[in-house]
């Protein structure tokens, strides 16, 4: 067992050496069954990406147990983010990453912060919480716009997947922001010592690329345990960064394009691919970085084309994005490129086609209306993020360059846009089972749509009146939103669990 651990700790000082360290240290809020343990599998992640040397605030860790050993302090769980400071500066790591990750029923509200240790302004941040409160319980206030995870399987909460999921996902994520500059040395792609068993060979070797009958909650442990034994076939990690798409692991899908691209020599359609994955996780200047290598004739396949559209539209150029889409329609229309249009349209002032299009999605037969709906949703709420954003920043600049020709034609564009997507989400005709959100889906848009019409009013005159009517108007629109998705997600699990 000593062997182990210095072995294991000769390993840990010598990557530190070469790369810069970095603490995990997860507070553990309430009782023990109301977290997810996250710090372990997270420093996995983080160590298979290679920016920096994982360790955990554990006695599990060898560089922990071993200083605890020496006599340097007596170990003590992380309390808060001061508490969490101190011991990083004890192990000597160049970065501090607060995690909680508190249980609520069947989902998991996961809580980060990367920061500089003795250094209040985060790098990286996902969802926002109070960090230096002493007891933190698990039915603290919700901050703003929140996001959750749950991972079933066969109708029961797979904890274990679920804390896999999250921690890809951030790993990705601060490996394009928090972390971004530092170099990679990701940990060799080659078989693990301890593939996944699952129900025999799901996929067997060297045989099939289809994946339809393996239950769909098994897939990605499945096509993970297929690449492991034949990690060349590149065609398995297209269905594994499918997979991935489909269950919206989009930091996921985007590195595994990346180690995608190391094994094809054509690597410049995996590059659109981390980039239609990396706009999808909200990395746009990842993605518009990767998409300036798409070749020409690539475009001809019509996925191809509906990937870049999606990068142009999460990138505001609206024009190349309706461009895009619409060669991917021309050859093969489909509710992803449609909708796509549709928003990229909005976003560009032309109401009427905007709505014509989302009007071929809504009116498809059966089960295709209502994912074209949840589809048109989707977008809808990512594009009045923006719009949310252009309005704040523009408000200012109004009120101290108003009237001037530039700042009155920021304005008039901004209002043409936020007014035909107002009318997109007026002219979307929900299910039933979804007239709640699309409520408060269309009372945001259209509060935000008043909202850049008294700043255009107040690029005219420079009122302080209309720079409060503005800002009132903006914040009831932002209130709305978090709300709305919240009220969507219920609705959509329960349509789910009713069938």
């Amino acid at each position: 067992k000593g062997l182990l651990v210095s072995t294991a700790l000769g390993f840990a000082l010598t990557a530190r050496a070469e790369r810069p360290l970095l603490l995990v240290a997860q507070i553990f809020v309430g009782k023990e069954d109301a977290n997810l343990n996250l710090d372990a599998v997270l420093a996995d992640e983080l160590d298979r990406v290679g920016q920096v040397t994982p360790v955990i605030w554990s006695m599990t860790d060898p560089l922990v147990r071993s200083l605890d050993a020496e006599g340097k302090f007596a170990f003590s769980p992380v309390r808060n983010e001061e508490d969490a400071v101190f011991k990083a500066r004890l192990v000597d790591a160049k970065y501090l990453l607060l995690v909680v990750a508190t249980r609520r029923q069947s989902t998991v509200l996961p809580y980060a912060k990367l920061v500089r240790p003795g250094t209040k302004r985060p790098l990286w941040t996902y969802n926002q919480r109070d960090w230096d409160k002493e007891k933190p319980t698990p039915d603290e206030k919700i901050i703003g716009t929140y996001r959750e995870f749950s991972v079933e399987v066969e109708g029961t909460m797979d904890w274990d997947t679920t804390a896999r999921s999250i921690a890809r996902s951030w790993a990705q994520s601060l490996a394009n922001e928090g972390l971004r500059g530092i170099p990679r040395s990701p940990r060799p792609d080659t078989s693990d010592p301890n593939p996944y068993q699952g129900p025999g060979l799901l996929i067997p070797t060297g045989q099939t690329n289809d994946v339809t009958d393996v239950p769909p909650a098994l897939r990605e442990a499945a096509l993970r345990d297929a690449i492991d034994r034949e990690p060349e076939r590149v065609e398995l990690r297209g269905l594994l960064f499918d997979e991935q798409v489909r269950n919206m692991d989009y930091p996921g899908a985007a590195l595994t394009a990346e180690n995608a691209a190391r094994w094809d020599g054509s690597d410049s359609i995996w590059k659109l691919r981390s980039a239609y994955a990396n706009a999808l996780a909200g990395n746009i200047e990842r993605a518009s970085a990767l998409a300036t290598v798409v070749p020409e004739a690539s475009l001809a396949e019509p996925r191809n084309a509906a990937m870049l559209g999606e990068v142009m539209l999460a990138s505001g150029e609206y024009g190349r994005a309706v461009e895009a889409f619409t060669r991917s329609i021309q050859v093969r229309p489909s509710p992803e490129a449609l909708v796509g249009r549709a928003v990229a349209l909005a976003l560009s002032g032309q109401r009427e086609a905007s709505v014509a299009d989302l009007k071929a999605v809504t009116d498809a037969p059966g089960p295709r209306a209502l994912a074209g709906y949840r589809l048109a949703v989707g977008k809808f709420q990512q594009a009045a993020d923006r719009l949310v954003a252009s309005v704040k920043a523009l408000i200012p600049l109004a009120a101290q360059n108003h009237d001037q020709p530039e700042t009155l034609a920021r304005a008039a564009t901004l209002a043409s846009k936020t007014d035909a997507l107002a009318a997109a989400v007026t002219a979307l005709v929900p299910p039933e089972m979804h007239k709640r959100s699309h409520a408060l889906l269309g009372l945001a848009c259209n509060l935000l749509g008043q909202s850049s019409q008294e700043v255009l009013e107040l690029a005219k005159s420079g009122s302080p009146d209309r720079e409060g009517q503005a800002l009132d108007s903006l914040r009831e629109a932002e209130m709305q939103l978090p709300d709305q998705r919240a009220i969507f997600r219920d609705e959509v699990l329960t349509a789910s669990s009713s069938h």
